[in-house]
């Protein structure tokens, strides 16, 4: 699909360190990890390999702006987690605006 499959050390989410502070790298990674993998699973599940592909690039802007407005919430909020609901609703509201072309 792309070349982050190859090499999955290419992301550059750690250059952005001071963009998502207050979250664990560890964290970071496994959420563009899973991001990436839902969203493959979809372009191969309606076989959209030959017209669409992830940008890395893209992916890491999104998660920095979502790290980024989870961690002003519980900053906000004084609080350590935050619920499934908002999780998913922030991961779809970055996302979406992403999406203006065939490149995700």
């Amino acid at each position: 699909m792309n070349s982050y499959t190859d090499n999955p050390e290419q992301i550059h989410i750690s250059s952005y360190k001071n963009l998502v502070q207050g979250s664990d790298a560890a964290v970071v990674r496994e959420r563009f990890d899973n991001l990436y993998e839902r969203m493959s699973e979809f372009i191969i599940e309606e076989r959209l390999t030959e017209k669409v592909c992830i940008s890395v690039a893209n992916l890491e802007q999104v998660l920095v702006a979502y790290f980024d407005d989870i961690n002003r919430i519980k900053s906000f909020h004084d609080i350590e987690l935050i619920n499934t609901v908002k999780i998913h609703s922030y991961e779809a509201f970055w996302l979406l605006p992403a999406k203006d072309s065939p490149t995700i």
